[in-house]
């Protein structure tokens, strides 16, 4: 059994057939080359994740298991070896650090100077008001903007589109910054090309410096969590959430918007029997 020519026709099968995004192919392949897989068998996975934990953390051994168990999958479907059924490795929870509300606000007040800063700027308040992933954001051209209906139509993950709304502030914003551009794509380089996530974390990890912005996680990814979290604490419905967000599952959602100390702590100081009725 050749478990390379395998592994390449379980991509082209999901590529061609299944439509699975680029992304997810690399991703695959990454979990791939992670287990080195020299036969098909349940105690050769085991070995191989006992060996990756001595190496990685649990959460990136954890990633490698999903992209190995889709080939795992879809090898048993085909026949070629019996339903192998991988256990994640415990992590432990906590909460992941997002900005501040005083720390969004020094990014809402900052005001940039040339056409590089503009663009930071819309892109920041592009995540802030949607929740989009970043790479949803950098992907998008200027026709996904429905200004009339204040509607941005993204593709997120699985190749799958979805209408997300945004306000009427980033509606002025963005139709402001796009009225110079001379490419279909919304965030461009100057040469026309599309912005790279690469070169966008650079110029925010510049800005996060100079703006005295730190301790959080995650970089762009903790727009997305402070969108999710702002939400459920103004009254928005998790399930209206999860549609936003893209989330194939609620649990999904649930992990955005784990409650914070100091959100315990205000909550406490409003229900609390001896300050309330004292």
């Amino acid at each position: 059994m050749d478990i390379q020519k395998l592994f390449a026709q379980c991509l082209r099968e999901k590529q061609f057939l299944c439509g699975v995004s680029a992304n997810h192919l690399t991703f695959l392949k990454y979990s791939f080359q992670a287990f080195h897989l020299e036969e098909l068998t349940e105690a050769h996975l085991k070995q191989r994740i006992i060996e990756l934990s001595q190496e990685k953390t649990p959460g990136c051994v954890n990633a490698y298991i999903r992209g190995i168990s889709s080939f795992l999958s879809w090898c048993a479907e085909n026949g070629h070896c019996p339903p192998i059924k991988l256990k994640a490795l415990k992590q432990q929870q906590r909460v992941l650090k997002t900005f501040t509300d005083d720390q969004i606000q020094v990014f809402l007040k900052w005001r940039p100077k040339t056409l590089t800063e503009k663009r930071m700027k819309v892109l920041i308040c592009l995540l802030l008001d949607t929740g989009m992933r970043i790479s949803e954001a950098l992907a998008l051209n200027t026709d996904a903007l429905d200004f009339g209906n204040l509607l941005i139509k993204i593709r997120g993950k699985g190749d799958k589109e979805r209408l997300i709304p945004m306000s009427a502030e980033l509606r002025k914003m963005l139709f402001t910054f796009i009225r110079d551009l001379d490419s279909p794509v919304l965030f461009a380089t100057s040469t026309g090309l599309r912005w790279t996530k690469n070169g966008a974390l650079k110029g925010f990890d510049r800005l996060c410096k100079r703006l005295g912005i730190s301790g959080f996680e995650g970089a762009f990814h903790a727009f997305r969590r402070y969108y999710a979290r702002n939400y459920v604490r103004q009254g928005g419905n998790l399930f209206y959430l999860q549609a936003s967000l893209g989330h194939a599952s609620l649990n999904m959602t649930r992990k955005y918007v784990q409650v914070e100390t100091e959100d315990l702590q205000k909550m406490h100081v409003k229900t609390s029997p001896l300050s309330r009725l004292r």
